[in-house]
């Protein structure tokens, strides 16, 4: 961690967690007032995965209804860094989704996301379904591209042998289109739409997630406000908040809309007792 950072480590010791953890992006791990946390750094060409914390960080505080991490953001040497504290503690460990699809052998003819749903009711972890809901909506709003079976998972109770829920949402720095040149932040109406139809048809049970038109119009200053605390807002902010924003209005109005649907279908299905009796 020293090293990446740029401090004078005359004698580097190679077997640490630093260069162990899960996925590409420099960190290292610190330890405050008994506590523990990463530093994670950008990456290059916009180093903007740290705001990018950030600002995902504001957004679960508004919508979301199940546990995620808070990221703030910090500097190293002029270096802006994410910083949270680790939320597995001495007796309470991560069990990523990869690891928990490894605890059976997966039928060739079953995919994926189903067999990791059958893993979670064979342990009977408590949550797992409005946690898929959600982070399925949470990933279309943010473009996140990176979210895959190492960094979601569960935590584990390895004193009373039981899983307590899903572990909270993290490592959401991919997003918000860190990695696309300027010049392709656009996303036509019509993408926004199929993405986020696409989305709602995974998701089972929308009606457990609000996004109300009052979040909408807050998330068009959102990454201004956030970009703003240190000096680096720019005509690029401006397209990511533009996109960002688009994608909430998007998904707001297919998800009213498909709540609407789902209750009217099941209202059509229901017929009371005395109009069965009726019918010849």
């Amino acid at each position: 961690g020293n090293m990446i950072f740029g401090f004078d480590v005359r004698q580097p010791n190679f077997m640490t967690p630093d260069l162990t953890t899960n996925g590409k992006m420099e960190k290292t791990w610190r330890r405050r007032n008994g506590k523990l946390w990463l530093l994670k750094k950008g990456s290059p060409p916009y180093f903007e995965e740290p705001f990018n914390e950030r600002i995902v960080t504001e957004i679960l505080k508004k919508i979301a209804k199940v546990p995620f991490v808070s990221y703030e953001v910090n500097f190293v040497r002029r270096h802006a860094v994410s910083v949270y504290e680790n939320f597995a503690k001495e007796d309470i460990q991560f069990v990523s989704a990869a690891d928990l699809i490894k605890t059976s052998p997966r039928p060739s003819f079953i995919p994926m996301d189903i067999h990791l749903r059958n893993r979670c009711q064979y342990f009977k972890i408590p949550g797992y379904k409005p946690f898929f809901d959600q982070l399925k909506i949470l990933d279309y709003l943010i473009g996140n591209q990176d979210r895959h079976l190492g960094n979601y998972g569960f935590l584990y109770d390895a004193d009373q042998e039981r899983f307590l829920g899903p572990a909270p949402i993290f490592d959401n720095g991919s997003s918000l289109w860190c990695q696309e040149p300027d010049e392709k932040l656009y996303e036509p109406i019509n993408l926004a739409r199929q993405g986020a139809k696409r989305t709602l048809e995974m998701v089972r049970k929308p009606g457990e997630f609000s996004l109300t038109k009052e979040d909408v119009l807050w998330t068009k200053e959102l990454v201004s406000l956030v970009y703003a605390e240190y000096g680096l807002y720019n005509e690029r902010a401006q397209k990511i908040e533009a996109m960002l924003s688009q994608r909430a209005q998007v998904m707001s109005q297919y998800l009213e809309r498909e709540i609407e649907q789902r209750e009217f279908q099941s209202h059509k299905h229901f017929r009371p007792e005395h109009d069965r009796q009726l019918t010849f």
